[in-house]
């Protein structure tokens, strides 16, 4: 038996509406500019809100280098970037020392922002979509040792765009979409088909999450402090 031997198949956005319509009970000969744009809408919102906050995606997850100048206390994010996973201090022998993420309250109550040394901690200042990116603030402030910041920054899904581009997400997603996109096109245009389409969305993205999640070790660490009694 041959087989193809490619793994390159990966649906433009025009075939991911075209899949979704067609579980609604719509054939796309009889789409028409309104539903494509209610379609479009729907996806942006499903991308960007829905799956973007599920969880941790590690696909939309890169790590990035940084070397502050001597006195700086922060950095912005790149584009995009939701958040920081985690931050290492990188000495200029290689070494990386982990640095501790902290709250506002806590940021706001250390008194010299300013004082310089090996930066120890990090919060990450989330602003509003439209006015600028986020900012990574980190305490100490950098010192003159040419240490480098080295972070995991989280991005958001990318938007839909357009119909003949390709949906940002892995192979084991696209079913995931289509399914969701489906399920919320059903609830504005096939309210018969909106409960099956979203339990078929609910299954579809269980199995999507499950082979794209991070496959270590978990260790569980007792903690056996607190008052004792006997």
């Amino acid at each position: 038996m041959s087989t193809s031997g490619t793994y390159s198949y990966n649906p433009t956005l025009a075939q991911v509406l075209d899949e979704a319509w067609e579980r609604c009970g719509k054939r796309p000969t009889d789409i028409t500019a309104e539903h494509i744009v209610s379609a479009r809408r729907s996806l942006n919102l499903l991308l960007r809100s829905e799956l973007s906050a599920r969880q941790i995606t590690l696909w939309t997850v890169a790590e990035r280098t940084v070397t502050p100048s001597e006195g700086d206390n922060s950095f912005a994010l790149s584009q995009g970037a939701m958040d920081v996973l985690e931050a290492v201090v990188r000495d200029t022998d290689g070494n990386d020392i982990p640095m501790i993420p902290i709250g506002r309250a806590e940021w706001m109550e250390i008194v010299d922002k300013d004082q310089e040394g090996r930066p120890d901690r990090f919060w990450v200042k989330k602003t509003a979509v439209g006015a600028g990116t986020n900012t990574f603030h980190f305490w100490q402030a950098m010192d003159n040792s040419g240490a480098s910041i080295v972070i995991n920054e989280l991005f958001s899904i990318e938007d839909a765009g357009d119909l003949n581009n390709e949906p940002a997400v892995p192979p084991q997603w696209f079913d995931a979409v289509c399914a969701g996109l489906a399920a919320r096109l059903a609830e504005k245009w096939a309210l018969d088909r909106a409960d099956r389409l979203e339990a078929k969305f609910a299954k579809a993205l269980r199995l999507a999450e499950g082979v794209t999640m991070e496959r270590s070790s978990v260790v569980i660490c007792p903690d056996y402090g607190g008052v004792r009694r006997w």
